[in-house]
């Protein structure tokens, strides 16, 4: 007997808030749609990638890049969602490494050795050039 209150509980608590969630989803359609941060079509914005800098076995920073890619090909362009994972994880990949073999707590990162990293994955995953790396953020956050 205890078992089946227990679970018409949990059926009301789940069905009851629906119209809730329908009318925030509502709400969520009529927002207007997110602003690009350029009026370029050939833009394609990276979500930012943070990996940890690891020295002596021990976290000691994070590293977050922030870029997009300029790829005025527009065949191109449509490749960059198809292999959006298969960039995504070149770019935590190198960036990496690069934070734990170059980059040391309180000096600044490499910017031009991050962009030609980036780089050279972009052009590795996509399998030809065309798409730029154009780097908005570079930033390092140091724990103590």
């Amino acid at each position: 007997m205890r078992h089946w209150s227990v679970t018409a509980a949990l059926l009301c608590a789940l069905i009851l808030p629906a119209p809730a969630l329908s009318e925030a989803a509502k709400t969520l359609r009529d927002l207007p749609p997110a602003r690009k941060p350029t009026p370029l079509e050939s833009y394609v914005l990276v979500d930012p990638v943070m990996v940890s800098i690891v020295a002596e076995n021990r976290t000691r920073g994070i590293l977050v890049v922030e870029f997009g890619l300029n790829v005025p090909d527009g065949t191109l362009r449509e490749e960059v969602p198809i292999r959006e994972r298969r960039l995504r994880d070149g770019y935590v990949r190198t960036l990496t490494l690069y934070a734990s073999s170059s980059l040391r707590p309180g000096r600044p990162p490499d910017v031009e050795a991050i962009a030609t990293r980036l780089q050279r994955v972009t052009d590795s995953v996509l399998e030809q050039q065309g798409a730029q790396v154009l780097l908005m953020q570079v930033m390092v956050r140091n724990m103590r």
